[in-house]
């Protein structure tokens, strides 16, 4: 998504990691009959890379301050797995367009505590739409309590006035008949759908899993149908950020939507081709490997000047910003935060200082990759250092302001 252009998307759904404490590994592969994990639904705070949450401290105290709760209302693997989706959260806010709407899927298991997430990232006083349960009737089973047989689905809109909502498509019949004389005062096509959808789940055997190749955490197309047409028009541009079999991608396409999917398991991006190459008629999508070059913004050819220089050494305050030991300016150099080769840019934002050995140690690591390595390497002490340096740039910044 850091590829992405801002304000390109106009509905965003994701069905991402529930944070089940589960493995999705018994999954039978026709084409090699093998059983393949799709992926691992297991978080502890060594998944992530812990200078996420200091970059959130930065952008976001408020946030900072929920996720470092969190941890001890709940336990540092659901910290964990909000840090990982809170940065991809700021990410999708980004590129949502200003009438867009996002819808998140989640179930027990971690939606009361993304929702707070979603609130401070879009802001739940006037961009939260609505609180969707998807129940069904299959699973959940129970002798001891009542059995769990709903999802749950978060809807906010970018701006707080102006969003998509197709309402007429959106309509259902009335509950009764209505009156004769009392006709005039309803709308013939129905009443607008509520806020409970009752869908039923692929069955085991059905088609629709069959073509998805039994997807574990598979969505009907009904379910993914609702949401495309509710919140999209013809032309819109939908975007999956976990496409898992492409359910998504697949309605988008049908419904003349243009598209996006995501995913990070190599399995699923392979189920991904497959089911397109299967379900879509236009043949037109390309699959790439790397991220896209964002065109919205210009990015300079020549970032080793003496001004990028000047500006970057002043505001880390001589600071290396990998070991956070003060340096010789002649012994620094201008290093990408994200590297070049994982399409970083040139642009001043992406820029930081390094002393010669750090730069030379990060290689073509992303700047958060080489921090957690650096943090796992020397800890308490150099967290100590990193912390005094912050306080020292902090101060000297808001003197020169």
């Amino acid at each position: 998504m850091r590829g992405m252009n801002s304000n390109c998307v106009d509905l965003i759904y994701l069905d991402p990691p529930f944070n089940s404490d589960a493995k999705y590994g018994e999954i039978f592969d026709p084409d090699d009959e093998e059983k393949k994990e799709v992926f691992k639904d297991i978080w502890t705070l060594h998944d992530v890379d812990l200078t996420w949450w200091g970059e959130i401290k930065k952008e976001n105290e408020a946030l900072y301050k929920y996720l470092d709760a969190v941890r001890d209302v709940h336990s540092p693997s659901m910290m964990s797995y909000l840090i990982y989706m809170a940065v991809r959260l700021i990410e999708m806010h980004r590129i949502l367009n200003l009438n867009g709407s996002i819808y998140l899927h989640c179930d027990y298991h971690a939606s009361h505590y993304l929702k707070p997430l979603l609130d401070v990232i879009f802001g739940w006083r006037k961009n939260f739409r609505n609180e969707i349960i998807w129940s069904y009737k299959s699973g959940g089973g129970s002798k001891k309590q009542f059995g769990r047989k709903h999802d749950v689905i978060f809807w906010y809109s970018k701006s707080q006035t102006e969003w998509t909502f197709n309402t007429d498509l959106m309509r259902v019949p009335y509950d009764a008949i209505i009156p004769e004389k009392w006709k005039d005062k309803f709308n013939e096509k129905g009443k607008v759908l509520g806020s409970v959808w009752d869908i039923t789940r692929p069955p085991n055997h059905s088609n629709e899993r069959k073509i998805a190749g039994n997807y574990p955490t598979l969505k009907p197309l009904e379910l993914l149908k609702r949401i495309v047409e509710a919140s999209s028009n013809p032309g819109d541009m939908v975007m999956d950020p976990f496409c898992g079999c492409a359910t998504t991608c697949v309605i988008a396409d049908n419904y003349g939507r243009e598209w996006v999917g995501i995913d990070i398991s190599n399995e699923a991006a392979n189920r991904v081709v497959r089911r397109i190459d299967s379900d879509l008629f236009r043949q037109n999508f390309k699959h790439l490997h790397k991220l896209p070059e964002r065109t919205d913004r210009d990015n300079p050819k020549q970032y080793k000047t003496e001004e990028n220089i000047i500006k970057l050494f002043g505001r880390q305050a001589g600071y290396c910003f990998l070991c956070f030991k003060k340096k010789d300016m002649n012994d620094m150099t201008i290093d990408h935060i994200i590297p070049q080769s994982k399409n970083g840019s040139n642009r001043p934002d992406n820029l930081q200082m390094l002393c010669s050995r750090c730069n030379s140690r990060k290689g073509d690591k992303t700047y958060e990759q080489a921090l957690a390595i650096r943090w796992k390497e020397e800890g308490v002490e150099w967290e100590r250092r990193k912390y005094t340096a912050e306080q020292e740039i902090k101060d000297a910044l808001r003197k020169a302001a």
